[in-house]
């Protein structure tokens, strides 16, 4: 979990621990696709795995996507510049 507390979280922890989420819903082995990596096409998630997706970045990350914006997400450099954006808006919050 990464609380707003703690110093900015780096894009590239932010991926890995997008892709090992991933992985598990999946139940393969750790993904190395490219930050550009569509979640249904190159990830192979289906409605019920974007929706499980969701839930693990809001249980990972501690951030609420909303509904609005979490249709518009297709690829993971888009997740993970969103959840980006959440956590330093919590941190601005928290200050």
């Amino acid at each position: 979990m990464y609380p707003s507390t703690f110093a900015p979280v780096s894009k590239e922890l932010i991926q890995s621990r997008l892709l090992e989420i991933i992985s598990r819903l999946q139940g393969s082995e750790t993904m190395t696709h490219v930050a550009d990596g569509h979640l249904v096409r190159d990830f192979g998630l289906d409605s019920l795995g974007m929706l499980e997706l969701l839930m693990a970045c809001e249980n990972e990350f501690q951030v609420v996507i909303p509904e609005k914006e979490w249709i518009g997400i297709t690829q993971l450099s888009h997740l993970t510049r969103a959840i980006q954006n959440y956590l330093h808006t919590q941190r601005e919050v928290a200050a």
